[in-house]
């Protein structure tokens, strides 16, 4: 498996390129799954790439309560284990 970083100034297409990744992947048939470290990354990832998105924290916690009634936080658990990220 390849890793890819993508990274650049503002306006330079990163967004335009995921979305023509997001595409391509998807024709070959690859699970794909957005994710974004802000709620407004995430909106804007889902707008120009036609695909859902959501935070990094939305997709790996579960929130819960604990025996005592308090909020607790737990890992989800990872059911994409071939998925690209």
């Amino acid at each position: 498996r390849s890793t890819l970083v993508l990274k650049g100034y503002a306006g330079t297409g990163k967004t335009a390129l995921l979305g023509a990744l997001v595409k391509t992947l998807q024709k070959d048939g690859s699970p794909v799954i957005l994710l974004a470290p802000t709620g407004r990354a995430a909106k804007v990832m889902s707008a120009f790439s036609g695909h859902p998105a959501s935070t990094i924290h939305r997709r790996i916690y579960r929130v819960g309560s604990g025996p005592d009634g308090h909020l607790e936080l737990a890992l989800a658990p990872n059911r994409e284990q071939r998925a690209l990220f």
